[in-house]
């Protein structure tokens, strides 16, 4: 009887997976003076897969508008292809699920598996050196799901019609005169869904449609608020410019004060310290010039800020010391 009490009580208070915290090494957060977050996909969820379409859309618009075929309009974006933790080869064009030791598990070849036969001619005893930066790149965070999706379906796109075909090294394909390298539509990818995220077509459908795209969790006040009511500084350092940011923390902070009379609408007020266009991961090493945002103006004042940071400010750039 005890120990179905017992059970009961655990049930009560477990908490589902997506609720918890899973970490894979201690650290004694009592040590901890500062807590700091990302803005997007930490205190912005991105509802997936609506957000990974938008995306897609606008990539493939620009591949077309660089030259590509007008064909890959028609790629529908699967949003069950992507997962976390693989390695694209842009020798081969190849996405690989490794193990930590660099053994190959699987292998994927534009929208197929590759059978294990084929996959050995390519990577001897099926083991691939991870630490070769310049040919294998290790895709592992959510943001960039809709690219490698995209990469896969251009080199099937290409491999799946007749006037194309893979060149002798199996490294692109040719058509006529025309070789494109596995490594080039990697690239392109790459670069097209950089200048997405830094230009503003995207972020002003993102926000003009935000309820769709951004999940807003009620209990976000509350758990920075805890977090300060404990003693501990908190900062936000996101790569996203003033203007977007302005825009999704002011709808995820939007009737904050509805907790109580501590609480504020203002999303500035829950951070001692702000950094937007953070350029991270340059953020972390040399960093950049760290300058003031005028918030009348959203725009940067001119010079290298020196003075005393006050509650409030927003910044640009810096370097994390």
């Amino acid at each position: 009887m005890e120990i179905k009490q017992a059970d009961s009580n655990m049930m009560h208070y477990r908490r589902e997976n997506s609720q918890r915290i899973f970490v894979n090494r201690n650290i004694f957060l009592e040590k901890i003076q500062y807590i700091g977050f990302d803005m997007d996909y930490t205190l912005a969820e991105y509802i997936s897969p609506g957000y990974e379409k938008l995306i897609y859309k606008h990539a493939l618009k620009r591949l077309i508008s660089m030259g590509y075929p007008p064909g890959i309009a028609d790629l529908a974006y699967n949003p069950k292809f992507a997962t976390r933790g693989v390695v694209f080869d842009k020798r081969y064009g190849n996405f690989l699920k490794v193990d930590p030791y660099g053994n190959i598990m699987s292998a994927v070849h534009g929208l197929d598996y590759l059978e294990i036969t084929e996959s050995r001619k390519k990577y001897r005893n099926r083991f691939i050196d991870i630490g070769d930066i310049e040919r294998f790149v290790i895709f592992n965070t959510l943001f960039e799901f809709a690219s490698m999706f995209l990469i896969s379906a251009v080199v099937d796109y290409f491999e799946k019609h007749s006037e194309w075909r893979l060149n002798e090294l199996q490294t692109g394909v040719e058509r006529d005169s025309i070789q494109i390298a596995f490594k080039t539509i990697f690239d392109d990818v790459i670069s097209v869904f950089g200048k997405i995220h830094n230009e503003r077509e995207m972020k002003q459908e993102t926000i003009d449609n935000i309820s769709l795209y951004i999940k807003k969790d009620e209990r976000l006040p509350l758990l920075l608020m805890r977090i300060r009511d404990f003693g501990r500084k908190t900062f936000l350092v996101t790569n996203s410019d003033f203007w977007y940011t302005n825009c999704v923390m002011t709808y995820l902070f939007a009737n904050a004060c509805a907790h109580g009379p501590k609480f504020s609408d203002d999303w500035k007020s829950y951070f001692d310290i702000i950094v937007v266009e953070a350029t991270k991961p340059k953020f972390f090493a040399e960093g950049t010039s760290m300058c003031q945002v005028d918030l009348s103006t959203g725009k940067k004042h001119i010079g290298v800020f020196k003075g005393k940071i006050s509650p409030g400010d927003v910044f640009t750039g810096g370097i994390f010391l």
